[in-house]
This record gives C-alpha cells, sequence and structure tokens, in this order.
C-alpha cells in the first residue's frame, strides 16, 4: 500500500471509528514481548512489537496506554530480565510502579519461516490473566500475525470490531518488511542500553531497507539529535583537560627555531610531543615553520638517532626514539585523546607513533598520506601542515617554493622506504599539487596542462620491458590522476551550488531556511509554500550531517553536506522565495523559454558512457519539458503548477551545477 493511501485510511478511520468505548477506562501497561525461541539476531525485536501494539490498542477508545519512556525507566530501575515479563507477580509490581491496572505481557518465537505471537492482559489489583490469546502465521506476513492477536485481544476486553476498525487494524503498519522491523527493533535495544552510535546504524538499516518506514526515521533523528548533544558535552571536556595538557608540553619545550645545540635523543624525544601538542591545538602555521626550522638544522637528511645504551631510573631499556618519546610522555602525563573523542590525527596517536615521522625524509614530509592514494587522507606530515596552514593559490605557491628547495638540498632516499619506495619525491611533490589544486580550485587550464605532463612521466613506454620500479610509479600516477579527476568535478560541483556566495554564508543561509527565517526564505511569496516544505527535512538532514562532521573535523564530507544543504538556493532565488532576490519565473510559461534552452544545451553536451546520474537526469528532463509544453494551458492557474514549476527548476539547477549542461 502507497505512503498517501495508509494516510487515507487512517484519515477515513478516525472518521469512520465507531467500536463501543469501555464500561470504565483501561489503563494498560504494553511490556517488551519475551523471546520464547529465536536468534539472537532478533534481540530488540520485543520492543518494537510492544510498540506496534501499544499503536493499534491506542486508537481504541477507553484504551490508556502508559508511556514506553516511563514503563522502560521503571524496568531499569527493578532491573528486570525480558524473561521476568511472563511472570503475574512481576507484571503486578510492574503495573502498580507506572499506575497501570492491567498489563499486556507475551512472547514471540521465529522458528524457521514460522512467527507466533502469544499474549495475556494481567489484572494488576488480583494478579489474574484477565485475557490470553496467540497468533501465528509466515515471517513475511508477520503484521497480520500481529494483526490478529490484537483482534482476538480486543474482542476478550469486550471490544466490539465493526467492518470499519478492522479495515483500519489491517491497513496501518509501520512497516511491511520484516527486516527493517527487526533492525528497528535493534535500534531501540541498542538505545535503552545507552549505545547510540549502534542504535544509530541500526536505525539506518532500517530507513534503507524501507525509506517510508517513518517511526524509523524519526527515531534516526532523534539518536543523531542525541549525539550532536553528547560530541558537545564531550568537547567541553576536550576544552578544559586536553587543552591543559598540549599547553603544558608546549611550556615545557623549546621552538624548534630558537633551540641551539645538539638534536640527540632527548631533544628529538621533546620535539615530538611538542609536534603532537602544536596539531592538537590546532596551530599549523607554527608547525609548519618548526618543521621546516628542523629540516634546516638536519640538512634535510632525517634519521632517527642512535640508540640510547643502559636503563632508565625505573629499570626501562633505553632505546629507540618511539620509546624515549612515549616514557617522556608518561612522565608529563601526555596521553592519547580517548577513543570516540575526535581530534586530530596527533591525538589519538601514542608517542610511539607520533615518532615514526622521523624515520627517514620521506616520513617526515608525507607520512603515511599516500595508503590511499585516491582520497589522500591528511595525517601529521610537514604537507599536511601546509594544507591546513594555507589554503588556494598560496598553499599551490607554498609547494612550489619548498619543491624547489628540496632540488637543491635533498639527497634520494635508499631504496628501502616500504610502500613508496619507487615513487620519487619530486613525483610525489608534483602529485600533491594537482590533487590539492583539483580539491581546492576545481578544473583549471593549468591543472590539465600539469595533468598532461605528469601522465606523461609516469606512463610506460614499453611495458613489456619495464622494471618494478617504474611499474610502481605508473600505477601510483594513474591512481592519483583519478583522484584528480574525481576531486576537479567535485570541486567544480561545490562551486555551482554556492552561486557566487562564500561557503560561509551559504551555511548562515541553511540555518535560516532550516529555521524559516524571514530574514533568508520568503514564506509569504507565491509559490514558495512548496519550495520551503518540499525540501525541508533533507535540508535539515544535511545541517545535522553537517555538524557532525565538523565535530569530527572530516573537511571532505563537512562540504560535501553542506553543497547537498544548499541545493534549493537557486530555485528559491529565480522564483522570489529569497528576501532582496527579485523572482525570474513566476509561472511555468515564464519558465518553458528557458527550460527549452536548458534541454537543447543539453542534448549538445556530450555524456560519458558511464555517467548515469547526467543521462537519468536529463531522460526525465526531456520527457518533463516536453510534456508540459503540450499541456501548458491545462497546469497553468491550476493549484499544481507551484509544484511542477518547483520540480523542473529543481532538476535544472542540479544538472546545472553537476555540468551536465554547458549553456550556449
Amino acid at each position: 500500500m502507497s505512503k498517501w493511501m495508509r494516510t487515507l485510511v487512517l484519515v477515513l478511520g478516525s472518521l469512520l471509528f465507531s467500536a463501543p468505548a469501555l464500561a470504565e477506562e483501561m489503563t494498560l501497561a504494553v511490556l517488551p514481548l519475551d523471546k520464547a525461541s529465536a536468534s539472537e539476531e532478533y534481540a530488540g525485536l520485543g520492543k518494537a512489537l510492544a510498540g506496534m501494539l501499544v499503536t493499534d490498542l491506542s486508537a481504541v477508545p477507553g484504551i490508556k496506554l502508559v508511556e514506553r519512556e516511563r514503563l522502560q525507566a521503571l524496568l531499569d530501575e527493578l532491573e528486570l530480565n525480558s524473561g521476568d515479563f511472563v511472570d503475574p507477580k512481576s507484571a503486578q509490581k510492574l503495573g502498580k510502579g507506572v499506575g497501570a491496572r492491567f498489563v499486556l505481557a507475551g512472547s514471540f518465537s521465529v522458528v524457521g519461516e514460522q512467527f507466533v505471537l502469544d499474549a495475556r492482559v494481567v489484572s494488576v489489583e488480583s494478579g489474574e490473566i484477565y485475557k490470553a490469546a496467540d497468533a501465528n502465521g509466515l515471517i513475511t506476513d508477520f503484521v497480520s500475525v500481529e494483526k490478529d492477536l490484537v483482534e482476538s485481544l480486543l474482542t476478550g476486553l469486550a471490544v466490539s470490531l465493526t467492518s470499519s476498525l478492522k479495515r483500519q487494524l489491517y491497513s496501518v503498519a509501520p512497516t511491511e518488511d520484516f527486516g527493517a522491523f527487526t533492525a528497528y527493533g535493534e535500534g531501540i535495544e541498542a538505545q535503552d542500553a545507552g549505545n547510540l552510535e549502534a542504535a544509530r546504524e541500526a536505525y539506518e538499516r532500517a530507513v534503507s531497507a524501507d525509506p517510508d518506514f517513518s517511526q524509523a526515521r524519526e527515531a534516526l533523528a532523534g539518536v543523531k539529535a542525541a549525539m550532536a548533544e553528547y560530541l558537545a558535552e564531550r568537547n567541553v571536556k576536550y576544552n578544559t583537560a586536553y587543552r591543559s595538557m598540549n599547553l603544558k608540553v608546549l611550556e615545557n619545550t623549546q621552538d624548534m627555531r630558537e633551540l641551539e645545540g645538539e638534536l640527540d635523543m632527548a631533544a628529538i624525544a621533546r620535539f615530538t610531543l611538542r609536534l603532537s601538542a602544536l596539531e592538537n591545538e590546532g596551530m599549523d602555521c607554527q608547525r609548519m615553520a618548526e618543521m621546516r626550522a628542523y629540516l634546516e638544522k638536519v640538512d634535510y637528511k632525517v634519521s632517527q638517532p642512535k640508540n640510547l645504551p643502559g636503563k632508565d631510573s625505573q629499570g626501562r631499556d633505553n632505546g629507540v626514539l618511539g620509546h624515549e618519546a612515549d616514557k617522556l610522555a608518561k612522565d608529563w602525563n601526555f596521553v592519547r585523546y580517548e577513543d570516540g573523542a575526535g581530534g586530530p590525527t596527533m591525538a589519538s596517536s601514542s608517542a610511539t607513533r607520533a615518532a615514526i615521522l622521523f624515520r627517514d625524509l620521506d616520513q617526515f614530509l608525507f607520512d603515511d598520506e599516500w595508503h590511499d592514494v585516491t582520497r589522500f587522507e591528511p595525517t601529521s606530515s610537514y604537507f599536511s601542515s601546509m594544507s591546513r596552514c594555507f589554503q588556494g593559490d598560496e598553499l599551490l605557491s607554498e609547494l612550489e617554493r619548498f619543491g624547489r628547495v628540496l632540488d637543491e638540498r635533498a639527497e634520494p632516499e635508499p631504496e628501502d622506504r616500504g610502500y613508496m619506495a619507487y615513487v620519487p619525491l619530486d613525483i610525489q611533490l608534483e602529485a600533491l599539487w594537482l590533487l590539492w589544486s583539483a580539491k581546492q580550485k576545481g578544473s583549471s587550464k593549468e591543472l590539465a596542462q600539469r595533468s598532461e605532463r605528469f601522465l606523461s612521466r609516469i606512463q610506460l613506454r614499453n611495458p613489456a620491458t619495464a622494471t618494478e620500479a617504474q611499474k610502481s610509479i605508473e600505477g601510483f600516477g594513474m591512481d592519483v590522476l583519478e583522484s584528480v579527476v574525481f576531486s576537479a568535478k567535485w570541486r567544480d560541483e561545490f562551486n555551482a551550488n554556492m552561486y557566487g556566495n562564500s561557503p560561509e554564508y551559504m551555511l548562515e543561509w541553511l540555518q535560516g531556511y532550516v529555521a524559516k527565517d524571514p530574514e533568508y526564505v520568503n514564506a509569504k511569496a507565491e509559490n514558495c509554500a512548496y519550495f520551503l516544505d518540499s525540501q525541508l527535512p533533507s535540508a535539515r538532514s544535511n545541517l545535522n550531517y553537517y555538524r557532525e562532521e565538523s565535530e569530527e573535523e572530516d573537511w571532505f564530507w563537512t562540504q560535501t553536506h553542506l553543497s547537498r544543504g544548499v541545493v534549493m538556493y537557486g530555485p528559491m532565488r529565480d522564483m522570489g522565495c529569497i528576501p532582496g532576490q527579485p523572482a525570474k519565473y513566476g509561472t511555468l510559461k515564464d519558465a518553458l523559454p528557458m527550460l527549452k534552452g536548458a534541454l537543447d544545451a543539453y542534448e549538445r553536451t556530450p555524456i560519458a558512457e558511464d555517467d548515469q546520474i547526467c543521462a537519468g537526469f536529463g531522460s526525465g528532463f526531456r520527457m518533463s519539458v516536453e510534456s508540459f509544453e503540450q499541456n501548458l494551458q491545462y497546469i497553468s492557474g491550476t493549484p499544481n503548477e507551484a509544484q511542477v514549476l518547483a520540480g523542473m527548476m529543481v532538476t535544472y539547477h542540479q544538472m546545472n551545477n553537476m555540468g551536465c549542461i554547458n549553456p550556449p
């Protein structure tokens, strides 16, 4: 049954509902159903089924249901196990605790393809079973099994089921997908246990299995809000304890630019911790400058100092730099952040891990950033600090300047450099320039030219006679170019979605849109109500995702969610739904010439065979433009015109922003 039909049935059911009320109001507590015979994968299903029973029974006049949260609080307080729910004495105790006259307890079984439910209504006053019922069927018909159980229970409670009540009962269901329903139950179980991350994952699986599962969507939104609150509290903790720890390290170590004397084991161990503290505090420009000063002091010949002989005061063997840095960190109470506390890369790393930077020049410059070339994840290297210190053209210019220094000062690295052993530093530097240019600026003539030169350098001339080193270089380079194409396209789309505005302003506008602030959106303008409401859930969701990713400092996904969230800016601007922006198109007739021109431009735009997104959008756009042009007289002036125009404008802007249309 479609979503709108279910809504209609609900409305009609409430109008036609004519079951006689009970003689006296019946306060009923529905307990989670016990798992009688089922595998562990159905943990939480009993709570989901209890919620389904509550929904159905709450429509009956004369029955008052106890809120689930109130009941769960008492269950936690009494520390009852699920098996205790079926005990009449326990049911009595629970009923008295929540002020209920009756308690509904029961169990479920999943055996092969069979699904069995049984339930009993217990009188709190006497402890006697007031009514018992059961139902069974195939697991694929679990909704019908639950409805049969409810019907049987209501009959025992002297509720006469009219035809309209039966229609309502059998038409309304949270979902008909058993996988989605069980995942929803897992989410409830995890959330009650305080495991918000597991709850989020379970609710997401439920929504993925059935996008129309409204209860799962609401639960997912709720748990995300709770996680956001937790993250905010966690940041307060960081800003006090961890920040104090970082500042203490900085106070007890010396700026490498001012350090004099020999760089022995002790000095580099202190510098290791100092680099961690600088990164944790976001002092990337100073961190880069001090790393550059270190390179100058060692004449770009990075290597770990020799092992120390003997033992320390606690009888521990002296050893490599990582060991010494770890001992120093313990002496200073400089610890990694707790699991889940977020923060920069260094924050969650031990001092031993931080000391790996000093293994050789390649490690110091790049760390493990090339472990996934297609993403180039920033770490704690010199170049990562540079990328966080500079932006845009300034970043690319700094990379060029440093590259010239390396050409003059750095000697070739030995071949035992692990994964990147065969890739020369100059090729890695050029790869960095290409990736950063694509991510920071998008497509450009210079990017295309340098990509061609890079390809000519790494491409094998004769694969049959190529050495392993040459094959490694080509493989690395081709992965880089693939990532460059992806990043440039992503940046182009992001820039298009900003419509010439700064990301800061567009974030401000998105927040105003979600809040329906009249300073940012004009709800009273003609045709704007549909714009405001149709995309509001998506905008709100992307804004929440943006905030979550901001807490985790994931720049790529932060910007992606911002780009997705502001997708309605262009259509709303053109329709006059943004204050200060006059409407370009007030009717479908006004917009058709522009839409026909866009369709013509799309037809002349080369579309790659594997570009299913542009092909899909274009096919639908073509049919819509042709259809609405033919039926313009029947659409104009009707209540549907605003919705039709909105849909067309959204599609046009999406195609344009994704590069599916090259303007004439």
